[in-house]
């Protein structure tokens, strides 16, 4: 997998949401991004108790908003096991286009259906709920999921 998002990443300039704990991909000319900045939280502790070295935080922001990016102002995003998690999916596709550089990229790795014990038999989200939360402008604060 790493080589694949090498081939394409590689030589372009972009964001990584999500390194810091879990997937460092190490991509040259990206910019590690977190809104975590308690060094103790649970994602981190996590990382820890699994002997798992932390990626360095380039730039505090939140993945979904990208608020500290103007736009057009990279040639990708790239993510992996992060989008999913998002409370807005489809505002966040928004904003990571407006970032973007003309022919830019979006590079997502997302799990598997029904992979996680906890996940199994759960109903997927369907369009209309989607469509909903983007219209509303829903965020993490206003809509908590997990």
């Amino acid at each position: 997998m790493s080589a694949h998002v090498h081939q394409w990443l590689d030589g372009l300039t972009g964001i990584e949401i999500g390194a810091s704990v879990w997937n460092d991909f190490q991509l040259p000319h990206s910019w590690n991004i977190s809104n975590d900045r308690d060094p103790n939280s649970i994602y981190r502790q996590e990382a820890r108790s699994r002997g798992l070295v932390e990626a360095p935080i380039h730039r505090y922001d939140d993945g979904e908003t990208l608020a500290t990016f103007p736009e057009n102002d990279v040639d990708f995003i790239f993510t992996s096991h992060v989008f999913e998690h998002f409370a807005n999916p489809l505002g966040a596709l928004h904003r990571w286009c407006e970032v973007i550089r003309p022919g830019g990229l979006i590079y997502m790795i997302v799990p598997q259906r029904d992979a996680a014990p906890s996940d199994r038999g759960r109903e997927l989200t369907t369009l209309d709920h989607l469509l909903e939360d983007c219209i509303d402008g829903q965020t993490v604060a206003t809509h908590p999921h997990d």
